[in-house]
């Protein structure tokens, strides 16, 4: 279909799914079928979307700023993911959930219109003059070479001036530029819709609204909506490691790692200890803010970078089906071995630390051949390495958290009460 028919796809089934919560949130006859309706296609459509936008920016992106905009793509998907996890829908009024659901999809929808295709689709398929038009769509106000052949290697290296050195200036020349960089902007709003937005409306009228009413949750709320905007930050700071190396990132992400297990087992000796919730919480929200490092830093800004453009699409696939695929399991894995203290303190310990290096060792086996891929076919042993060190070991232990935080019987008993007896 391409890339901009597949996120038009993937918008409008997240459209079909606001309706579907839109209606069951006032009929509760049709709840139950309604609901799991509403999560299957709200799944497809997330599904969809995160396997297009990062082929759509490595693709579309400008080859010196690909990295930064994909590391900013990560670290955005996983905000909102959490922020969807710490926080919800959280309004009083039945009336207002829903309609800022349906409200921010269509925007989604919207949006997506206004983005090009990628000229890369156009070229496998033959299609030389539309992706030479959507090549200076997307880079307008750029002489553009006459000669086929040297457009063609022209469009696969994606080059383009960006201002400034530092990350912020070429961050703010993304933002500025709006007709060069509109296809990953459009993508990236698309995708983060779901997410942090929302997050954030919802906390916005809980508080508008007085929608936290027992005492001991209203302190979660504070805390979490204002570390949504926090969590932004590690992205602005982890796409300067990625400039030019990836030596600082490599020594980097185990001390990352590290934090990761020390406040996982921080929590837990919190929890038998029975410390107070906010002590539990602020631990929670420094593991959530650690998290995103692992895929935003590594594999997939990597990726974008090193795959020739003829592979990188299929790498980024396959490495979003290891990714997501072992996020379910790895969640479980953990929820299981944390809270049923098994293997005892020290081979518990031994084992997660054990997971995290696997990632870790497997990436840095193929990171110093970046410059050899570049220049050829990616072998099967590079590849297979490359998407088995996607796998995600990084959010799945905050998860775990921030389900310990918010499953807790007062948090229940609160949105019970908020609801008015039926928690939606």
């Amino acid at each position: 279909m391409g890339r901009r028919r597949t996120l038009l796809v993937a918008s409008s089934m997240t459209v079909i799914s606001a309706v579907m919560y839109s209606v069951y949130s006032f009929d509760p006859e049709v709840y139950l079928p309604l609901s799991r309706a509403s999560d299957l296609m709200a799944g497809l459509g997330n599904g969809l979307a995160i396997c297009t936008v990062p082929v759509l920016i490595a693709e579309t992106s400008p080859a010196k700023i690909r990295k930064l905009i994909s590391a900013l793509f990560w670290f955005s998907m996983s905000s909102g993911q959490m922020m969807i996890v710490c926080l919800g829908i959280e309004v009083a009024s039945p009336l207002l959930a829903p309609t800022f659901y349906l409200l921010s999809q269509a925007v989604a929808l919207f949006f997506v219109f206004g983005i090009c295709e990628s000229p890369l689709w156009y070229m496998h398929g033959g299609q030389m003059d539309r992706a030479f038009a959507s090549y200076r769509r997307l880079r307008s106000g750029t002489e553009i070479l006459a000669a086929r052949e040297l457009y063609q290697s022209h469009i696969i290296h994606m080059d383009g001036d960006v201002s400034g050195v530092g990350t912020t200036y070429r961050l703010l020349d993304f933002v500025r530029v709006s007709k060069i960089r509109r296809n990953t902007l459009g993508s990236l709003v698309a995708m983060i819709s779901g997410g942090l937005d929302l997050s954030l409306a919802g906390a916005l009228l809980s508080v508008m609204t007085d929608g936290y009413t027992q005492e001991g949750v209203a302190e979660p709320f504070f805390i979490f909506s204002g570390y949504a905007l926090f969590m932004m930050f590690p992205s602005f700071l982890g796409t300067s490691f990625i400039k030019k190396r990836y030596s600082k990132v490599l020594r980097l992400y185990p001390v990352v790692l590290l934090l990761l297990a020390v406040m996982a087992l921080l929590f837990e000796r919190l929890n038998d200890s029975g410390a107070p919730s906010g002590v539990m919480i602020l631990v929670t929200l420094v593991s959530v803010g650690l998290s995103p490092l692992g895929p935003g830093l590594l594999p997939f800004p990597y990726m974008t970078d090193a795959f020739p453009a003829s592979h990188r699409d299929v790498g980024i696939a396959f490495s979003l089906m290891a990714f997501f695929g072992t996020q379910y399991a790895s969640q479980r894995f953990y929820d299981s071995l944390l809270w049923s203290r098994a293997f005892g303190f020290v081979g518990r310990w031994s084992i997660l630390i054990l997971l995290y290096l696997i990632p870790v060792l497997l990436f840095m086996s193929v990171w110093k051949k970046s410059a050899v891929i570049k220049g050829g076919t990616p072998s099967f042993g590079f590849s297979i390495r490359i998407i088995f060190a996607s796998i995600d070991q990084y959010q799945s232990l905050a998860t775990s958290c921030c389900y310990a935080i918010l499953s807790t019987e007062d948090c229940a008993n609160a949105n019970e009460r908020r609801s008015g007896g039926t928690t939606y």
